[in-house]
């Protein structure tokens, strides 16, 4: 179901042009190019990609990246996890990420120019989808456990998107997108109660790190959603920038255990936090927002958590709750809601 979300624009577009060429028939002109557009929020989501013609290739291309999103998403919680069971810390996870990935996406970042990098829109793009939000999950993951983690974490970023873009004046509020976000609280209130039965500040503490990332990405999809750059543009350029700002820190101040660590926990790092989730997952959203907006893309994280959860039992043998399990249920079907089927996003600025 969450895979149909890239699908979504693709199945709407022709009906949307039938529906705009009557109401041009219909309809007497605007001397305000402007106006037909404030005057019929439902059409103001589309962009140039999503009116563009949709091939079965672009159509296997939204379900592949989709798949992706979820994938990656749900192996960096697991990956996270097993990393500190070896001598692995936050910041040595930090390094081994934004090294990888900054590397990988420099030759990127140099052929667009290196002074597209020194810009105020570029820091905001790191600071959100690379180091803030690093910093805050990479600590958060440290105190919680997968199946709670994957739902503070990516569970809500619909929420947190919605709220944004609310705010922002990109979203559109209505009473399917406000029950949504009404379960989508009531979810997340039970898994955070139930992380926090019996245990002391640590756990309160890991909960609000998570969710303060889970912000921080949110906040990134908006901004990227509003400035619009190509998707490997914005990859290279939060790798890289995130890489030359934290990488001299690291060095400089903060204690290594990479020495101490085996090479196989290090290189299964490089592989998920370096490739996986520090280049092709940033890459992977940001294509997707460019289709379905941040709104859908946050969305698209729908089934992280269940998926986090199904997959640390085997793994990290962390089981769920009979109260985790049901609040996943209600998370998922609140996050579907706050995405009704036609898209309501503004894509206009």
């Amino acid at each position: 179901m969450t895979l149909a979300l890239f699908m979504a624009p693709h199945w709407q577009d022709e009906a949307l042009r039938r529906s705009r060429g009557a109401r041009l028939r219909t309809e007497p002109q605007l001397s305000d190019p402007g106006a037909q557009f404030r005057q019929h929020p439902g059409d103001d989501h589309m962009s140039a990609q999503a009116s563009a013609s949709h091939t079965p290739a672009s159509n296997l291309l939204s379900l592949t990246a989709g798949a992706a999103i979820i994938a990656i998403l749900a192996s960096f919680t697991l990956a996270s996890r097993l990393a500190y069971a070896s001598a692995l810390a936050p910041q040595d996870l930090m390094a081994i990420r934004f090294v990888t990935s900054g590397l990988l996406l420099l030759p990127v970042a140099l052929s667009r120019g290196a002074s597209g990098l020194l810009t105020l829109d570029s820091a905001k793009l790191a600071l959100t989808g690379g180091l803030g939000f690093a910093t805050l999950a990479f600590a958060g993951l440290m105190l919680v456990p997968a199946s709670h983690a994957g739902a503070l974490l990516h569970g809500a970023l619909p929420l947190f998107t919605f709220t944004l873009g609310l705010v922002l004046g990109r979203t559109t509020a209505d009473r399917g997108r406000v029950a949504g976000a009404f379960l989508v609280v009531i979810a997340l209130s039970i898994i955070a109660w139930d992380n926090m039965r019996g245990t002391g500040w640590q756990q309160l503490l890991g909960c609000a790190l998570l969710l303060t990332a889970s912000a921080t990405w949110s906040a990134f999809g908006i901004l990227a959603a509003r400035l619009k750059p190509d998707p490997i543009s914005t990859a290279a350029t939060v790798s890289v920038l995130s890489a030359a700002v934290y990488l001299p820190l690291y060095v400089a101040f903060l204690e290594s255990s990479l020495d101490e660590a085996p090479l196989s926990p290090v290189l299964i790092q490089v592989a998920v936090q370096g490739v996986l989730v520090g280049t092709i997952s940033v890459f992977a959203y940001s294509w997707a927002i460019s289709k379905i907006g941040a709104l859908g893309a946050a969305v698209a994280t729908a089934m992280v958590p269940s998926v986090t959860a199904l997959t640390a039992m085997p793994l990290l043998s962390e089981f769920p709750s009979p109260t985790v399990a049901t609040g996943l249920a209600i998370l998922v079907a609140g996050s579907l809601l706050v995405l009704p089927v036609r898209f309501q996003e503004r894509r206009n600025g």
